[in-house]
């Protein structure tokens, strides 16, 4: 809903010199551009940003929403020196994307948010390594990557946020060791094997973690509890039929907990009362 509307406050927005087709300009109150809303073929994008970069560079924000992005239209980008949120797609089974589009982002290196929504076949993502200023990343696809991600991920030291949608088995958490900088942890998998989750204990700036997809056993909560629950504000989990209230007891430093059971879609039916839920220290 936020995203439509964004969208239709930049159709709003939109002056007639940055409007063409279906690119859209988005301006803030003093009438600077600051985002590019894209949902058409890749030359009507590239055309008018060689018409009009020269006026868009308070440009911060690209949102691409079309069918297929190509490298033409990444590359495009490049012209916006400001750049420094972009989203390819805005869901996971609508669009495709190029495996040479996403390594033109290479050459986009003040990127500080990626959002990629897409399918393909994509596994290098070597090119991540070309973004320094990289802070919050959301890869969403069952198709568009494969385990090999999470060592490549796992060099981004100065990541802040890490959202991962995948198929695949997520064997163990080791690869986010090095990410001491992580704030937000979102995992949505299939199959969760928590294995070794010691290196969450590495995590010292953790403060919100999402697993969603795979129902957690009783153990698995209380090993993630002993690692870094006093340190979580947010935790929103799945959990199978055995979790007990010693299992989430652990996370005494709560704002907001979210437990929701294995097999149901309503995420505020919790395993525990919510009496329970109030009585955590600081929860509200």
């Amino acid at each position: 809903m936020i995203r439509l509307a964004l969208i239709l406050i930049a159709i709003a927005l939109a002056s007639s010199v940055g409007q063409c087709g279906e690119v859209y300009v988005e301006r803030d109150a003093s009438g600077r551009p600051v985002a590019l809303v894209h949902n058409g073929p890749s030359a009507e994008l590239v055309n008018f940003l060689k018409d009009n970069a020269d006026s868009l560079q308070t440009v911060e924000t690209v949102r691409l929403l079309q069918h297929n992005v190509d490298a033409d239209e990444i590359d495009s980008l490049s012209k916006l020196k400001s750049l420094r949120n972009l989203e390819l797609g805005d869901h996971p089974d609508e669009v495709e994307i190029a495996s040479e589009a996403l390594s033109k982002i290479a050459a986009l290196p003040g990127i500080e948010q990626l959002s990629v929504f897409a399918t393909g076949k994509e596994e290098n993502f070597g090119w991540l390594d070309s973004l320094p200023m990289l802070r919050s990343l959301t890869l969403s696809s069952d198709k568009l990557y494969s385990k090999e991600i999470f060592p490549q991920i796992g060099r981004l030291h100065d990541l802040e946020s890490l959202s991962i949608r995948c198929s695949f088995p997520v064997e163990d958490f080791r690869w986010l060791g090095a990410l001491t900088n992580l704030e937000h942890i979102d995992i949505h998998a299939k199959v969760i094997r928590t294995g070794d989750i010691s290196a969450l204990a590495d995590l010292k700036e953790l403060k919100s973690l999402a697993i969603s997809g795979h129902a957690l056993s009783n153990k698995q909560v209380m090993a993630i509890s002993k690692q870094i629950g006093q340190r979580l504000d947010f935790l929103s989990i799945c959990v199978d039929g055995d979790c007990t209230i010693e299992a989430l007891s652990g996370f005494y430093n709560l704002n907001k907990l979210v437990v929701q059971h294995a097999g149901t879609s309503d995420r505020r039916q919790r395993v525990v009362d919510t009496n329970f839920v109030l009585a955590i220290p600081g929860s509200k």
